[in-house]
């Protein structure tokens, strides 16, 4: 099952979420032993206090209260879900709330975040309920009480339903504060974007300023099920009162439809948006009950469903809502995520990538040589196959940092904290393709031109429209400075089929090493031939070695510029594996010898790299020395043997051994059970076994 298909539970290994117990929290687990024992559930992980709140000035304040204690008959759903489900109260968080009125439009979408069989009846209900988010490529499922926030008045902090006993909007709101950290992670600062795409798993995008075309932007956006908020700010004005024509800036809306209608021969072009606070409307031209509506037969309003009622939706001519929104921000769903059969669906392509110092890391600058260490991802954008298209194609590209939000507590850590880092994106036009390193040096990536560039200013989501001819394009996600480290997801949302994969060299297909590569060294520190050793001068008389034999015995031989070396047990459970052809458990003498040829390959290419005998080698010249050690690895592996072997982005003989031999040592094993076509299949005892031999 691919990643971004499969639901994580709660602290699950590769949910990227984590729990107090350091266990998963599964829903039906719960619920059960809830129902067995004829309790409610507390949840331990967010529980009932300020730490779950996190707003300081509503420290001490806050009451919890169970929906069965609010009310005499509670119901998850009254009716199903609608817009009007989804009220603002005192939190902050109008840009999920955006985000949430949209979702409600889109069923499928919307039956996955908001399991439906949850439910206040006698006999299903335990005081547990399960909400599942989208969290950078994977799904979690997240579990909570039914303990809701209140004031001493007895009203809710967070959202509510315009149906009083409904409460689905309230709890789902309890466990995205829960899957943030804390209520306080979610009041004020959000982007409806970020939220669009915790809801949905797609593509958050921003445009600012709003362009002529609006109007066909977002009927575009529409016909592919996109969601769209849209935004305007006044620092001199509060976002919890309205202007004079009913709107309230600082505050973000829904965009929930559009419409043309023909009027006395001219064509107006309409969109439709929600507040949402579920009420307070725009009072100008097309608003509810504006004399314009006179001019269109009744028959196309209720067509286009004009509904005269203070719930918080109106229409708008686009030239009004351009003259007062500055900003929009849209979601592009993925093609699984779009159910009806008419819409237009994306082709799409993801990565996770990361930055390491020393390795994959090399900053925005495309002056210094570590630039061309960045991750790099090809595009390919085939010809049209319909020559009555346009040439162009229309490519998404979405880079997300992973992290969490921090929100109103970011204040503690003073004026310099920084929610997210400032990353960015380069893309260059790759000439000959086929023939071209990979990854692409940084000289060769400097030949291409300057490219195109976008970067992000402390913002979570990075996403850049680009309109480009068919070829090879080169990706490159950039951190702001050079070992500057983080995680991302790289999204590539396509119009048109295209190809898209990681830049990264094979690991079968070594890299060459030339003599520039390795400059000859003065001639006393060449490495000294050893004496082929046997075991009869070990100290076993059985003609074989434990690892723990190993150990000693190569602590007390094997020496580097007359320098005994201390090989740690792990390591020589390693070696052992990886000359131990007939499985014994043990070295024999020629095993030992294959060893130490193994060994004496590692030290000269140590001291090939170690050119000033510091007795370390910089992370960035690991891949070089294992190449001349005749240990092949891709960017990924190196991320891997760095974060597991480096100390200060500097990695000593010791474990640069440890690494060439887990690799020399997978790879013999990747052998032994390749097909034809270079993949292996395996059976859970057989990857067991394997692992407890490295």
């Amino acid at each position: 099952m691919p990643l971004e298909d499969k639901i994580f539970h709660y602290g699950e290994r590769g949910s990227l979420t984590k729990t107090k117990s350091g266990r998963p929290q599964v829903y039906e687990k719960i619920l059960r032993k809830c129902q067995q024992e004829n309790k409610l559930f507390e949840d331990p992980e967010f529980p009932c206090n300020d730490s779950s709140i996190n707003i300081p000035q509503w420290s001490g304040h806050i009451v919890w209260k169970r929906p069965t204690q609010i009310m005499k008959r509670p119901r998850f759903f009254v009716g199903g879900a609608t817009r009007d489900d989804v009220r603002q109260v005192y939190l902050g968080n109008c840009w999920f709330l955006a985000a949430l009125a949209g979702l409600t439009q889109h069923e499928e979408l919307f039956d996955r975040v908001v399991p439906k069989e949850q439910s206040f009846k006698q006999g299903l209900y335990a005081g547990v309920f399960h909400f599942v988010f989208w969290n950078a490529n994977r799904w979690v499922d997240v579990v909570v009480d039914d303990r809701l926030p209140m004031l001493q008045d007895g009203s809710l902090v967070g959202l509510k339903s315009g149906d009083a006993n409904e409460f689905w909007s309230s709890l789902l709101e309890k466990a995205y504060a829960k899957f943030y950290g804390s209520y306080g992670a979610l009041h004020d600062g959000g982007s409806s974007t970020e939220a669009m795409s915790d809801l949905t798993g797609g593509i958050p995008e921003k445009i600012n300023p709003l362009p002529k075309d609006t109007w066909d932007m977002f009927k575009n956006a529409i016909d592919r099920k996109s969601m769209i908020s849209v935004y305007f700010v006044d620092p001199n004005h509060s976002s919890n009162s309205a202007q004079h024509d009913g709107l309230a800036p600082n505050h973000a809306y829904s965009v929930t439809g559009v419409a043309q209608l023909d009027v006395a021969g001219k064509m107006v072009k309409l969109v439709r948006i929600r507040n949402p606070w579920g009420h307070t409307e725009y009072n100008g031209p097309w608003s509810d009950t504006s004399s314009e509506w006179q001019q269109v037969p009744r028959s196309k309003r209720q067509e286009v469903g004009v509904v005269v009622r203070d719930d918080g939706e109106f229409w708008m001519d686009v030239e009004y809502l351009t003259s007062r929104f500055e900003s929009a921000g849209m979601c592009h769903l993925k093609p699984d995520n779009v159910t009806k059969s008419d819409a237009l669906c994306w082709k799409t392509a993801a990565f996770e990538g990361s930055w390491v110092a020393g390795v994959s890391s090399g900053g925005p600058d495309r002056s210094r040589e570590e630039y061309g260490t960045n991750p790099q991802y090809l595009v390919t954008l085939p010809e049209p196959e319909n020559k009555s298209t346009s040439s162009r194609h229309v490519v998404l590209l979405s880079l997300r940092q992973k992290g969490k939000r921090v929100g109103i507590s970011a204040a503690q850590f003073g004026s310099e904290f920084k929610q997210w880092n400032d990353v960015g994106i380069c893309v260059y036009k790759v000439e000959n393709p086929e023939s071209c390193p990979k990854p692409i040096p940084t000289a060769l990536l400097r030949s291409y031109g300057q490219g195109w560039r976008v970067d992000g200013i402390g913002t979570r989501d990075v996403t850049w429209r680009l309109y480009l001819l068919p070829g090879t394009y080169c990706v490159v996600p950039h951190a702001e400075h050079v070992n500057k480290e983080g995680q991302f997801l790289l999204r590539i949302f396509t119009e048109q089929k295209s190809e898209c994969c990681e830049c990264d060299r094979d690991v079968d297909v070594p890299k060459k090493v030339t003599a520039e590569d390795i400059e000859d060294k003065p001639e006393h520190e060449e490495v000294k031939d050893i004496d082929t050793p046997t075991i009869d001068k070990g100290p076993t008389e059985k003609g074989t070695m434990s690892p723990e034999e190993l150990r000693h015995y190569l602590n007390e031989n094997f020496q580097i510029d007359g320098e005994k070396v201390d090989f740690p047990l792990d390591v020589c459970h390693t070696m052992r594996a990886y000359v131990d052809k007939d499985l014994s458990g043990e070295v024999d003498d020629a095993e030992l010898s294959m060893l130490y040829a193994f060994l004496r390959d590692c030290q000269d290419a140590f001291q090939a790299h170690d050119k000033d005998r510091t007795g370390s080698i910089s992370t960035s010249q690991l891949i070089d020395a294992l190449d001349h050690a005749g240990c092949y690895v891709n960017q990924r592996i190196l991320k891997s043997l760095v974060k597991r072997y480096s100390r200060e982005n500097k990695i000593d003989f010791v474990n640069f051994v440890a690494c060439a031999v887990k690799v020399a040592l997978m790879e013999d094993i990747h052998k032994q059970y390749a097909e034809e076509d270079g993949s292996a299949a395996l059976s859970l005892d057989e990857w067991m076994e394997i692992m407890t031999q490295v």
